[in-house]
This record gives C-alpha cells, sequence and structure tokens, in this order.
C-alpha cells in the first residue's frame, strides 16, 4: 500500500513540474503585456506618441495647467530616458555641427552616425522614435512582450548600424550613464578636440567680423 501511495506521489510530483515549466512562461508573458514587469515596445510607443502631443503651458494659470505640465514633464522624460539607454547603451555616439568635422575621424562619424545638428529633434530623441513610427516603422507581435529598448534599438540599427563600430574604430569612447542621468565618455575623447578647436576658432572669427562691423559703422 505504501509503495502505492509512493508511486501515486512521484506521478502527481512529475506532472506538478511539468505544469510549473508550463506556467510560469505564461505568467511572464501575461505580466509583461500589461506593463507590470516593465514598459513593452507597444506601451511606450503609445505612451511617448501621447508625450508628444501634450502641450504643456510655459506658464500655469491653475491647477488643471499644474498638472498638465506635470504630466507632460514626467512622460518626457520616462520616454526620454529610455531611448537614450537603448541608444547609448548599445555604443552609439552623435556627430555634431558637420561644419565643425575637419578631421577624417569626425567626417567617419558624420556618415554613420545620428546627427545631433540636424537630423535628431532638439526636443529629444524620443521624439525622433515617434516620427519613425509615424513615417511607417511598424511594431511586430514581439513589441507586445519585450521591453521597449528592443524595439528602439532596431530602429536605430536600421538607420546607423554601423555607427557602433566605426566609432571605436575611430578612437572615440563610449558613453556611459552618471547618477543624474547624463551621459558622458567614459574616457577622455581625443578626437573630439579637433571639433572643440573648430567650434572656438569659428567663434572668435565671428567676433572679429562683429569688430569689424561695428568700427566701420561708428
Amino acid at each position: 500500500m505504501m509503495h502505492f501511495l509512493r508511486l501515486k506521489m512521484n506521478e502527481i510530483h512529475g506532472k506538478l513540474k511539468y505544469i510549473l515549466f508550463a506556467a510560469v512562461p505564461c505568467i511572464f508573458l501575461t505580466l509583461a503585456y500589461f506593463n507590470v514587469l516593465y514598459l513593452t515596445g507597444y506601451n511606450y510607443a503609445e505612451l511617448c506618441w501621447e508625450a508628444t502631443q501634450i502641450k504643456s503651458p510655459e506658464t500655469p494659470k491653475d491647477f488643471r495647467d499644474v498638472m498638465e505640465k506635470a504630466k507632460f514633464n514626467d512622460r518626457t522624460k520616462q520616454c526620454e530616458l529610455i531611448a537614450n539607454k537603448a541608444m547609448f547603451g548599445r555604443g552609439y555616439v552623435t556627430a555634431g555641427n558637420p561644419d565643425y568635422a575637419v578631421t577624417p575621424e569626425l567626417k567617419e562619424i558624420q556618415k554613420y552616425c545620428p546627427n545631433s545638428f540636424n537630423q535628431l529633434p532638439i526636443f529629444g530623441l524620443h521624439y525622433w522614435v515617434v516620427g519613425q513610427l509615424e513615417s511607417g516603422d511598424k511594431l511586430t507581435i514581439f513589441d507586445r512582450f519585450l521591453p521597449a529598448r528592443f524595439f528602439i534599438e532596431r530602429m536605430i540599427d536600421k538607420k546607423w548600424g554601423q555607427c557602433p563600430q566605426i566609432r571605436s574604430k575611430v578612437g572615440i569612447p563610449r558613453l556611459i550613464e552618471q547618477v543624474d542621468g547624463r551621459w558622458v565618455f567614459e574616457s577622455e575623447c581625443i578626437p573630439c578636440k579637433a571639433e572643440i578647436e573648430a567650434a572656438n576658432a569659428q567663434k572668435q572669427a565671428l567676433e572679429i567680423d562683429n569688430q569689424k562691423w561695428v568700427f566701420k559703422k561708428k
């Protein structure tokens, strides 16, 4: 009798293991789908599209304006945080003003990396992400379950996929996130010095031209 009960218990225990193996992924996917574990691609698209549509009152006049401004700031911050982690965490950097790309290394970055001067919106990277969706890039069924960074990385890779490799090739260090949310180079960016020098030279030239114009006017 005891032997029979032991066999039955082993049989039930074996079936429970299979049930648990099947149930755990189902529970995980359900929690992901309903945005409990993290922000999925679909959730990000909805949230950040709404964030780009909200009009933030510059000077709140009443409680409703205050709440609207707070809502705008919170959503914008969340959308931009996720987008930046997807891009810079993957090894991307952004190019600057093409006029300051005075070395072969900087010209390579201009060619292969996203340009913050004339390609990415000044309001934030998440505006570009939303714009890509509006332009025809599609979300997939997997984006209902996977974290938002996967679909952002997919769109960035599609347009500038060679950027991380080129960045490493020309000697520009990776960007790392600081406690306050800023992204800075993990070590000194030697190729960036030429860009800074070119920008300063142009600024000085403009100041000299302005002084000459003032002198002539007198």
